[in-house]
This record gives structure tokens, sequence and C-alpha cells, in this order.
């Protein structure tokens, strides 16, 4: 109804409000820290979502024959912002110790404020309009549409429960200290996430989405299998990085799917899309 750039520029104001009262929440609620730092988390997690409904139809709006290597690409840089984060994150605290986490906090405030420029600067292309749009109870009632909400959940499951979790895994079951395990867990398995995305970003208009993705969720659960039974260390390490490669498709692909079904849908399309995808995370 209002066009992409409200929303857009609100968004990542919206997480560097969050980051930076995560950095002050010592200041701000002395007498519950971990109070103030669920609300940040609240805030900017919010904004995460709003993000997430915004550039995915932006990106569906611009003309291009090659939509579906166009969102993998997109949702790649997710990947190499995580792997950025946990890295600079990790080794900042590994070198200047855990009570000067507020720094790095307060750092990564300015990459969503740099965003917030760009969007109030950057052209837009306007809304499908209203009497155009397809509605979401029309959508909600077609059958291959449950279809790809049940797609993209099991998708957010498959790469969210190793990618939260590897680094623990890490530690706890394969005794290595927390700086490996945050690189060689969370980044490896993220790294893997954005390679994948970007090959097929690269080469997409080459091969065959649909059955791509189903090798990806078949490999996804091998992945998985290896992780829980393997009885050495490295192999499940392996298996962890590999889950990220076999889930690298499985959320862009849905979008790039449904986005070519339904062209006509707007963002309410990726809304929907995007609360199956955070039910299944």
């Amino acid at each position: 109804r209002y066009g992409f750039r409200p929303l857009a520029c609100a968004a990542p104001l919206l997480a560097v409000l969050g980051f930076i009262m995560f950095a002050l929440t010592p200041q701000l609620f002395p007498e519950n820290i971990y109070l103030g730092l669920l609300l940040s988390t609240v805030i900017f997690a919010g904004s995460g979502g709003i993000l997430e409904i915004t550039v995915s139809p932006i990106l569906n709006s611009i003309p291009s024959g090659e939509k579906a290597s166009a969102m993998s690409l997109l949702h790649s840089f997710y990947a190499w912002g995580q792997v950025a984060v946990v890295i600079v994150t990790s080794l900042f605290l590994f070198l200047l110790g855990n009570g000067s986490w507020q720094i790095p906090a307060a750092f990564w405030a300015a990459f969503p404020l740099a965003a917030a420029v760009i969007f109030m600067l950057c052209p837009l292309t306007d809304p499908v309009p209203e009497k155009s749009r397809i509605k979401a109870r029309t959508l909600l009632s077609k059958p291959f549409f449950i279809v790809l909400m049940l797609l993209i959940l099991s998708g957010a499951a498959t790469e969210l429960c190793i990618s939260q979790w590897s680094s623990s895994f890490a530690q706890k079951a394969l005794g290595m200290n927390k700086l490996a395990g945050d690189i060689f867990g969370m980044s490896f398995f993220a790294f893997m996430l954005g390679v994948g995305r970007l090959i097929h970003g690269i080469f997409g208009k080459r091969l065959n989405l649909t059955r791509i993705m189903a090798v990806c969720a078949f490999a996804g659960a091998v992945c998985y299998a290896v992780v829980a039974l393997s009885p050495g260390s490295a192999p499940a390490l392996i298996a962890c990085g590999l889950a990220g490669l076999a889930s690298s498709l499985l959320w862009p692909g849905t979008l790039a799917i449904a986005g070519e079904k339904y062209p006509l849908a707007g963002a309410s399309m990726f809304a929907i899309l995007a609360c199956a995808g955070d039910v299944g995370g």
C-alpha cells in the first residue's frame, strides 16, 4: 500500500536501535541485564523480519529473466554477513576478552545505518497495484502454495538447527574451545551456505532449480544422519559444513518459485512464506 521505501528505511534503523540498546544494556538495565538483552534482541530480530519481507519482493520486482539466480545471489549475502560477524566478533572477544562484548555489539550497528541511508537514496520500483494484486487468502487456498509453505518451513528447520547449534556441538561433543567452535562450526556452515547460493546465482540459468532442491533436501538428510551417527569428530564436523551447502537453496529457491508462479502476489506472499520459514526455524 505504501511502497517499499518506508519499511526498507525503517527496518535497518530499528536494527541500529536494537544493537545500541544491546551494547548499553548494563547501563540501561543495571538491575536486570538479561532482560535488557532479551528486549534488545526482540527489537533487532523484528528488524530482520521486516527486512526479509521487504528486500526479497524488491528484488522480485526488478525486471529480469533470471530471478531465481538473482534471489540465490541476494540470499548468499545473508551467509557472508553471518561469516563476517562470527569471525570478527569471535576474534575480537578472543583478543580483548569477553568483558569487551559491548564494543562489537555497537560496531555492527554501523552496517544497518549505512543500509538505511542507501535505501533513502536508491531508486525503487512501485509495488503491485492493489487492484491487480492476488490477495493473501487466495494464495492460502491454493494447494501448490501450501506445498511451498511446507517446503520453506522444512528448509528453514534444516538450516537453523545446524546454524544455531554447530558451535555448541563442536565444543561439547568434539572438544573444541569456543573460538574454534564458533569459527569451524557456525562459520564453516555459513560459508558453505553462501557458496551454494553463490554457485546457483552464477550458474543458475543452466540448472533445473526444482531438481537441485530435491537433491539438496536428500543431501541435507544424509548430512544430519552423519552428524548424529558418526563415531569420529572430523566426519561430523565436515557434515555440519556440507549441511550448509545442502540447505543453501531451500529458502531462496522456494521464494524464487513462488515469485515466478504468482508474479502478482506482492509483498504479502513473501511475508507469509517468511512466517512459515520462521516457524521452521
